[in-house]
């Protein structure tokens, strides 16, 4: 028999395996400051406020400036930490922060050829982790690549897939072969 610390029923205890999905209070500040973001004037209009971003979208929100694609992200007031999304505090050091557009270039962290079919995409995926130049680490797919790019390759912003994920090009044509042999 196994015994767990919740208590037995009754006991105000939560029940073994409950989950609450009740989000923590700065999450639930950031989804009602995200919710009420300001209409842009249009993609691509210099000046325009970031996209309303859809909080059930996890994804990091793109805008157009010009040729550009930036990170529409947040950036803290004090300590200068980016962030993929815009937070109302800091969570490295509880200061303010605020809107911030980082990119469109960056390094590769890590990367990955995808050969396992996922439901609704095609393999093979080629997958990144970018660092943005004074930004955040962000996953995106890697256009034009059969190939994962060595890390330190430099890319950038380039768009969104036809599925809306972040995408990115590789800087000069180096590129290694994924690794393992499946």
């Amino acid at each position: 028999m196994l015994l767990s610390a919740a208590g037995p029923p009754g006991s105000g205890a939560p029940d073994e395996g409950a989950f609450d999905a009740t989000p923590a209070p700065a999450a639930r500040t950031a989804a009602r400051s995200m919710s009420s973001a300001p209409a842009q004037a249009g993609p691509g209009t210099a000046g325009s406020a970031p996209p309303a971003a859809d909080p059930t979208d996890p994804r990091p929100q793109l805008v157009n400036r010009g040729d550009l694609v930036l990170l529409a992200g947040g950036r803290c007031h004090v300590c200068r930490y980016p962030t993929v999304a815009p937070l109302p505090r800091c969570p490295v050091c509880g200061g303010t922060s605020g809107p911030d557009e980082m990119g469109p270039e960056g390094t590769v962290f890590s990367a990955t050829v995808l050969r396992i079919p996922v439901p609704g995409r095609t393999p093979p995926m080629v997958l990144a982790y970018v660092d943005l130049d004074d930004g955040p680490r962000i996953l995106a797919h890697v256009d034009g690549a059969a190939r994962a790019p060595t890390p330190a390759s430099r890319v950038h912003l380039s768009g969104r897939t036809e599925d809306g994920d972040p995408l990115v090009r590789v800087d000069g044509a180096v590129t290694a072969a994924a690794g393992g042999g499946s």
